[in-house]
């Protein structure tokens, strides 16, 4: 879950229903996207201008990317692993390569 106020993810187990980890990200942090396949998230930093990737086996940031503009929307295609980020402030679309 993406936290707008503090800049950061947390990760809560649904089970139990607890939070199990907070990982610092970047200001105005509202919208993520997950792709199981790589047990990845990637953040959009609205204020920061950039997109963080967080490994979700370890719970942590592995890489800030700048993107410039203000990144919104975030999808993934699992099956590319490829990243899609909206600029809301210059109405384009950044596509990033995920890992491998």
């Amino acid at each position: 879950m993406a936290n707008r106020e503090t800049g950061s993810v947390h990760a809560i187990d649904i089970r139990s229903r607890t939070l199990t980890a907070t990982m610092k990200v970047g200001r105005d942090a509202a919208h993520l996207a997950l792709d199981s396949a790589s047990n990845t998230a990637y953040v959009a930093n609205r204020e920061d201008h950039t997109v963080s990737m967080i490994d979700t086996t370890s719970n942590t940031v592995v890489m800030t990317i700048d993107v410039g503009g203000k990144p919104q929307g975030i999808a993934v295609d699992p099956r590319t692993q490829t990243v899609y980020v909206t600029d809301s402030e210059r109405g384009t679309v950044t596509v990033l390569a995920g890992p491998r």
